[in-house]
């Protein structure tokens, strides 16, 4: 990490933790009750000001000891001058003119502006690289991160609520209001759970736009839904959590017209596979009664190195 020199300040530090939606992918979008965790992965932001002859804005974004993008600003984030990626680049300008029009008082300052990202996990992993981003940004521009989100990525919010809590929670978006609160899940078979990450990153946005345009789903569907994740929180048995998973992917299967993960990929799979937000990319959860030995080895043959145990992945407090 940088050293900061004596011409720097500390302004404030933030850290957010991604996420993982374990039921109603998509239809929570559409008021299904999710079942959303936090992960014990995530992001700090450090920001630092400088008693620079500009009042210039730089970003950098590091991950494993090393610089993965960087953008220098003119004042208030309105020109990009320079950087290594453009489309990121656009992104957090985007980001920043929205959290001004949030705050006319964001970025007025004449200093020159250093923000540093770190990620602990990789950010083809779908964890929540975005949210966390945009979570520790509107807190440094004391903006609501609900509101920035929505104006700028869209989606439900379950990942801005993930990222401030150190619980699961159940999680509700209506065309009204949006509803969390703490969800009880520690089931007796954690040790039975695993998370894989399958290789392919997919973009959450563009997964919603394409829903909303193309599924078809009725007021059942988010019904059941609902109940299969009141089900899955409640259920102390592995073999009732498979049930409910399974019918969970036939039913998300029917509306988006395609074969669950399972059938598609891992029919000879000992044990059940669920997908996590959007179909056919990041992590994946599978079930098993028997080792990690033996689960990494049935994944490995498939091409999959990633396999991560429930309790090394999920955030979850002692309160």
């Amino acid at each position: 990490m940088q050293i900061i020199s004596a011409s720097e300040k500390i302004k404030k530090a933030f850290y957010a933790h991604g996420k993982v939606l374990l039921t109603g992918e998509y239809l929570v979008m559409v008021g299904a009750l999710a079942l959303a965790m936090p992960v014990k992965f995530g992001q700090q932001l450090c920001i630092t000001s400088t008693n620079a002859p500009q009042s210039i804005l730089t970003w950098e974004q590091h991950y494993n000891n090393t610089l993965i993008f960087h953008a220098k600003f003119s004042k208030g984030g309105t020109k990009i001058l320079e950087t290594n990626d453009l489309a990121q680049a656009d992104i957090l300008k985007k980001v920043l003119l929205e959290a001004k029009r949030l705050n006319k008082g964001f970025l007025a300052t004449p200093e020159a502006i250093h923000g540093q990202s770190y990620l602990n996990f990789n950010p083809k992993w779908g964890l929540g690289s975005s949210s966390t981003f945009i979570t520790n940004l509107a807190q440094w521009a004391k903006v609501d991160p609900f509101k920035l989100s929505r104006k700028t990525f869209g989606g439900s919010g379950y990942d801005i609520a993930c990222a401030k809590v150190t619980h699961p929670i159940f999680y509700q978006c209506t065309e009204h209001a949006i509803n969390y609160k703490k969800a009880y899940f520690e089931p007796p078979f954690c040790s039975n759970l695993f998370f894989i990450y399958t290789g392919k990153k997919v973009s959450s946005s563009k997964a919603a736009q394409t829903f909303k345009h193309t599924a078809r789903y009725d007021e059942r569907d988010i019904k059941t839904i609902s109940t299969l994740t009141q089900e899955i929180v409640s259920t102390p048995k592995l073999d009732d959590f498979n049930y409910f998973i399974k019918e969970h992917e036939l039913i998300l299967a029917k509306i988006l017209k395609r074969k669950n993960v399972k059938e598609a990929h891992f029919s000879d799979y000992p044990g059940e596979i669920k997908s996590l937000g959007a179909w056919g990319g990041d992590f994946i959860l599978a079930t098993t009664s028997s080792s990690l030995v033996a689960v990494s080895s049935y994944f490995k043959k498939k091409g999959l190195h990633t396999v991560i145990p429930y309790k090394d992945m999920i955030l979850q407090s002692l309160e």
